[in-house]
């Protein structure tokens, strides 16, 4: 993690939740007496442990997610860092959710973005953090308020992405992030330097409809009433194709095509984005979202898009353990493609009237206009 930091030939570097040390450790094995170093920590006993063993650096006691804390500790008084290294606890006691001020605004996240959060707001302008974080925190749907917070007074790099087990008693899929503290006037996207994928041609209508399915298979058993309709789960994706189901569900929670097939949860695999080009109605499982395009012409299109482009693609799936896709997600996904995404509900009949000329405003807008209750669990029916 000290490699990922940038040069720094004098000042300070830190780390708030310090442990034994082994940041500071290999931050100080790279710049040596060149810079001075702080290591804070809540335990009582790792501050003893520090002060005995790293008696050059400078040590206390402080829970940084603790305002008064913070304000109390002489670690943090009149000091602005060049640097802080960031290992934070993926969970925390007291609860999962913890709230933090940052910019003058409340938020409730997790601990690890609220570890984040806290160590930025002790960076001087152009300070680094590099933080080792949980793979779903920058794209959970409980800290997307503070991300985006962050992300407008900072720049945020995902370095690297690590499986279960990479790093010793982390079984979460982890991400290592470098975030430098400053003022953005433009971000890649607005200024085109660093597009990850091209438009589309603006001729004609690009409206794709996101259709989460609502059907939990675990209870599939309690719509087995009623005249039925043929269920469509991630097992029935395969090969670029969309297999027979023997299994169904009532047909008042179909999903009319043709459209695109694509998991919503699940390792990415190009091979299970599938066209449905029947007009038949399939039952969608909560794994599974349908994409229908109000131009039937689009469809072929739509599926070229995502195809050619999946290994961009395949980073909107996150996860500390299975990996998913959020509806918000996926319609970001979507819209840097050219498509103008609009979520609707399953079952729903298909557009009939074209939305382009709301385009920019809703693929700018903060939620997409995508209904609340996407992205979390399955739709109560």
């Amino acid at each position: 993690m000290a490699s990922a930091l940038a040069e720094i030939p004098t000042g300070l570097v830190g780390d708030v939740a310090a442990g034994r040390g082994s940041l500071l450790d290999a931050a100080e094995q790279r710049f040596g007496s060149q810079v001075d170093y702080v290591a804070t920590d809540v335990d009582r006993a790792v501050v003893r442990f520090l002060r005995r063993e790293r008696a050059h650096w400078t040590t206390g006691r402080c829970d940084i997610l603790n305002p008064a804390s913070r304000r109390a500790s002489s670690c943090f008084r009149n000091v602005a860092f060049d640097a802080v290294l960031l290992n934070p606890p993926f969970s925390y006691r007291g609860g999962q959710s913890r709230s933090i001020t940052f910019g003058g605004r409340e938020y409730r996240s997790s601990p690890a973005a609220a570890f984040v959060s806290a160590a930025i707001s002790l960076l001087h302008c152009d300070g680094q953090l590099v933080a080792l974080l949980p793979a779903n925190s920058l794209l959970s749907q409980r800290d997307e308020a503070l991300w985006l917070a962050i992300g407008r007074t900072a720049h945020v790099e995902v370095l690297d992405q690590y499986r279960r087990n990479v790093f010793p008693g982390a079984f979460a899929r982890t991400t290592l992030v470098r975030i430098t503290r400053r003022n953005l006037t433009n971000s890649p996207d607005q200024d085109g330097s660093a597009s990850a994928v091209a438009r589309l041609p603006q001729r004609g209508c690009v409206c794709v409809e996101i259709l989460r399915g609502r059907v939990p298979m675990h209870l599939l058993k309690r719509w087995s009433a009623g005249q039925q309709a043929p269920l469509l789960h991630t097992t029935h994706l395969r090969s670029g194709n969309i297999l027979h189901s023997s299994q169904s569900a009532e047909l008042r929670l179909a999903t009319q095509g043709p459209f695109v097939a694509l998991p919503r949860v699940g390792k990415p695999l190009a091979e299970k984005v599938a066209i449905y080009r029947q007009s038949e109605q399939l039952v969608l499982s909560d794994c599974v979202y349908a994409l229908r395009t109000r131009d039937g012409g689009r469809l072929d299109q739509l599926h070229q898009s995502l195809l050619s482009r999946f290994g961009d693609f395949s980073r909107y799936y996150s996860g500390s353990c299975a990996p998913y896709l959020t509806v918000k997600r996926l319609g970001e996904a979507l819209a840097k493609m050219g498509w103008n995404p609009l979520a609707v509900d399953a079952s729903s009949p298909l557009l009939q009237t074209c939305q382009c000329s709301d385009r920019n405003r809703s693929s700018k807008r903060a939620d997409l206009g995508f209904p609340s209750f996407y992205g979390g669990d399955s739709i109560a029916l």
